[in-house]
């Protein structure tokens, strides 16, 4: 019973010393950094000081640069610049070239199945009559194209192209035949028989 006595109060005066111990080294090491904070906060830093005695230089301003202003050619003015770039981006279509125009000789358009652009630009157009021949819707278009102010001129005897300002159009005349195993003609399949084709294409003026 006195050896358990005893080491119990070992064990007491033991505990009591360590917490004594760490108790005072938290205190030393709040005291230093409260003292590095201050020292941190009041004190200047070393680089600042050397900056400081560092001679002056005095200034002096340097003379401006001398700019001389190059030629500029003359540029297009916007207004000029937006109208090229829509006339470039908006292709002319037959209707503009034909507008005002009374097709002769029974003439009504004509739908093909190619696939080509120019017909959904509206740059082609086709039209056909079996009312009369070649020579004489030749004849009639070229008569009307003057009407409506083209000045016509002759490529071949079945092509033309026909102006006005910028805007232009060839047209070519073709003959379909009479029909061979179910085909009248295979570059316009849908043009019926013993018929006369015009080909309308807007090009450049």
């Amino acid at each position: 019973m006195i050896v358990i006595t005893i080491l119990f109060y070992l064990w007491f005066l033991t505990s009591v010393v360590i917490l004594v111990g760490r108790a005072i080294r938290r205190r030393r090491a709040r005291r230093q950094r409260r003292d590095g904070l201050h020292v941190a906060l009041h004190d200047p830093p070393a680089f600042e000081a050397a900056a400081a005695d560092a001679p002056r230089l005095p200034l002096t301003a340097s003379p401006a640069p001398t700019v001389t202003a190059a030629p500029t050619a003359a540029s297009p003015t916007s207004s000029s610049v937006a109208t090229m770039a829509r006339a470039a981006a908006t292709p002319v279509t037959v209707a503009q070239v034909l507008a005002g125009i009374e097709m002769p000789c029974g003439l009504v358009p004509l739908t093909l199945s190619d696939h080509d652009l120019r017909y959904d630009r509206g740059q082609r157009a086709h039209f056909f009559t079996t009312l009369a021949p070649a020579e004489v819707v030749r004849t009639k278009l070229s008569e009307e194209l003057e009407r409506i102010g083209l000045a016509v001129s002759p490529l071949s005897d079945a092509a033309a192209v026909a102006k006005r300002g910028q805007l232009a159009v060839e047209m070519r005349i073709s003959t379909v035949g009479a029909l061979i195993d179910g085909v009248a003609s295979s570059a316009f399949r849908s043009a019926p028989p013993n018929s006369v084709v015009v080909e309308f294409d807007a090009v450049p003026a």
